[in-house]
């Protein structure tokens, strides 16, 4: 064994002690100073004797060796104590049966704060080789003592030994080769087997000559009962026929392919990257075959998983792009269609046709904030909840959507803590799947909502769930009992506009909205399912403490009533700076007829060129955040050189501008499209009269 030189190093309790089990002897760890062993791993009922909770008594170890050996030992322990450096030693301790058993230990002493913490050790039986090297002794002593010359002769006749009356060749030098070679065969062997990897060798017959223990667990039986048979003659388990007897079509070969395995291994379906080749002797001479297997299932979950992740974030950038856009036409659409209501009179045979259009525009924006959450890219307004009490309060809502014909239970475990989140968006997320869940049941069943404490923390449980990280979660399994649904659309559940239902009866966003609520809020939410056996959707919920409870978030600040236009008349000059040539005519148009004078440009660098040559003084600039050559606040930057009081409104078709985080709070105005007429008018007449009354106090 070799030993480990400080504590932080010697980690073995991190080890499953299945795997300590299987240690040939007794790992030991032990007090420095009373010797009083802490933890036992290994053969130690086999090794003396004496069931283990003997050796946990005081100087179990001091009082079993043997009375010839104890000065010896002990005093050897104290040197070792005192060097502070591993070291090896036999000596002979008594078993239960009355026996003498021949001990070989090798010991590390582990420091701990300047100190010596504690003793690690590997105790293994040697009575055999003692016994043997012994009788050689006894046997080379009588030997060399004949008088009569005697050599030893092997089956070819060579001389390999003789005593000392003979006159012969010195053959320490073939004694030391044949040691190396022995050394050199353990270290092969020791590595081999320590390996997680599959690692055996055949000869030309198909005879294990080498297969190490993870090649021997897949048959079930221990290494020694595999070598020398072969497969015909072993248990025909599905790993070992994939892994071990598919290498008869590559061990002709030269090279040595990669080849990808599905295996079942302990019941877990597992994924092995396998290469077989053969070996030759020194005259190119064809002796067999070798081959490796990798368990590669967890690093082949973790690219899948990334894949997925970067799909979806591709798929969430083009959402949300086309959520830019669309916000951009429909504030058009919207705010000419409220400018034509409010110039119809009342009674008109066209206003019900604008009526039409205007709400036919709103639910086109809902559909664009729908496809801004799934791109992680909407405005939300996180506040701390009791996942109990929001639930309870769902109820009522829940029970209407799912039906009479469907049975609805919530059981939230009571360690669950308190979550962090868009209150209103996790509502919407759970009555989209009460939605999806009565669908898939349309003759009635069951859904279930179970929430209880989920933590991550160990790097195991991080392969399992990537998107997760070290924290701890609010997990709530919501379960139905319908038609279930395939891999292929499992794979696609996510996706914004994938449906499976009928046309006209669903967007396909409800669950990409939900995908998105929850990777941005912190969270994640996956999908597991079988067909004709119901889904499960688990929603990992990240927890707060709770006594960091808040109230509700104040309604924004661009939720205005949009039942009429004001009739705010302005005199100031306005800077409108936008992209959109649709957009910067209707801002344009609305601002002039309520007395503003408008100065328009399409980008940054012109709205500079506009601002370096207008003779007028400029008291408000609007601007759009991305915009081509120069965006918004760059602009505003360049701008605060030299007007640094100017009144700023930034307008924009994203929910979510990470640009605008360079800019200080106090600066930040946002206004958000879709806008309606009033919404524009209000906003800028708000500000510049923040803007007159912060001037008139300065």
């Amino acid at each position: 064994m070799q030993p480990y030189q400080s504590q932080d190093d010697y980690k073995y309790q991190q080890l499953p002690t299945q795997l300590l089990d299987l240690l040939d002897g007794v790992y030991c760890e032990a007090v420095s100073e009373t010797r009083n062993f802490t933890f036992l791993a290994g053969n130690d009922s086999v090794l003396l004797g004496y069931p283990r909770a003997r050796w946990y008594e005081d100087n179990f170890w001091a009082n079993h060796l043997h009375p010839d050996d104890r000065a010896r030992v002990l005093q050897s322990y104290v040197h070792a104590l005192s060097t502070r450096e591993s070291h090896r030693f036999d000596y002979r301790m008594l078993a239960a049966d009355g026996r003498t058993v021949w001990i070989q230990d090798r010991i590390s002493v582990i420091e701990s704060d300047g100190g010596i913490g504690k003793v690690c050790g590997l105790l293994q039986d040697i009575s055999d080789k003692k016994q043997t090297e012994i009788a050689l002794q006894e046997t080379q002593m009588r030997l060399d003592h004949a008088s009569d010359m005697l050599m030893l002769v092997d089956d070819s006749s060579r001389i390999v030994d003789v005593n000392k009356t003979s006159c012969a060749t010195d053959i320490t030098e073939l004694q030391k080769s044949q040691r190396d070679l022995t050394d050199n065969y353990k270290l092969m062997l020791a590595i081999v087997n320590g390996s997680s990897d599959v690692i055996y060798a055949k000869d030309l017959d198909g005879h294990y000559l080498l297969i190490n223990t993870a090649g021997a667990d897949l048959f079930g039986l221990r290494v020694e009962d595999v070598l020398c048979r072969r497969d015909s003659e072993l248990p025909a388990t599905q790993a070992a026929r994939i892994l071990l007897q598919s290498s008869h079509s590559h061990s002709r070969s030269n090279t040595t392919p990669l080849v990808e395995q599905e295996a079942v291994v302990a019941g877990k379906h597992c994924t092995f990257l396998s290469t077989y080749f053969s070996y030759s002797n020194a005259e190119g001479e064809e002796l067999g075959t070798i081959g490796i297997s990798r368990d590669v299932t967890e690093l082949k979950q973790l690219g899948d998983a990334l894949r997925h992740s970067q799909k979806m974030e591709a798929v969430g950038r083009l959402a949300g792009g086309i959520a830019h856009d669309f916000n951009n036409l429909l504030t058009v659409i919207l705010s000419y269609s409220e400018l034509l209501q409010l110039s119809l009179p009342e009674g008109d045979p066209q206003l019900h046709q604008v009526n039409e259009i205007f709400k036919s525009g709103q639910r086109a924006a809902g559909l664009t904030r729908q496809l801004l959450a799934f791109s992680r890219k909407q405005e939300l307004h996180p506040k701390t909840f009791n996942i109990r009490q929001s639930l309870n309060d769902l109820t009522t809502l829940l029970q209407p959507i799912v039906g009479e014909n469907i049975e609805l239970s919530i059981d939230v475990a009571a360690e669950v803590a308190d979550v962090k989140m868009d209150l209103e968006q996790f509502r919407q997320s759970i009555l989209n799947l009460a939605a999806n869940a009565r669908d898939a049941m349309p003759h009635g069943g069951r859904i279930s909502i179970v929430v209880d404490d989920f933590r991550i923390q160990t790097p195991d449980q991080v392969v399992v769930h990537p998107h997760l990280k070290f924290d701890r979660y609010a997990r709530i399994s919501f379960s139905d009992t319908g038609i279930g649904m395939s891999e292929s659309t499992q794979a696609r559940i996510f996706e914004p506009f994938f449906t499976t239902k009928q046309i006209g009866k669903g967007t396909g966003l409800g669950l990409s909205m939900t995908y998105g609520f929850m990777t941005q809020s912190g969270g994640h939410i996956e999908v597991s399912s079988i067909c004709g056996h119901g889904s499960t959707f688990r929603l990992y919920l990240p927890c707060v403490s709770s006594d960091l409870l808040e109230l509700a978030p104040s309604p924004r600040a661009d939720e205005f009533d949009t039942t009429s236009l004001s009739p705010t008349i302005g005199k100031e000059t306005v800077l409108l700076v936008e992209d959109e040539e649709t957009v910067r005519v209707l801002c344009c148009r609305i601002l002039e007829a309520c007395g503003y004078t408008v100065l328009k440009a399409q980008d940054g660098i012109e709205a500079q060129a506009l601002l370096q040559s207008s003779t007028r003084k400029i008291d408000l600039l609007i601007t759009d955040v991305v915009m081509p050559r120069m965006n918004g606040p760059k602009l505003v930057e360049s701008v605060y050189r030299e007007l640094p009081l100017l009144p700023v409104l930034f307008i924009s078709g994203y929910a979510d501008d990470v640009i605008l985080r360079d800019i200080p709070d106090t600066k930040r105005n946002l206004l958000r499209k879709p806008f309606s007429p009033k919404q524009l008018v209000d906003r800028v007449r708000a500000t510049l009269d923040e803007a007159a009354k912060l001037s008139s106090n300065g």
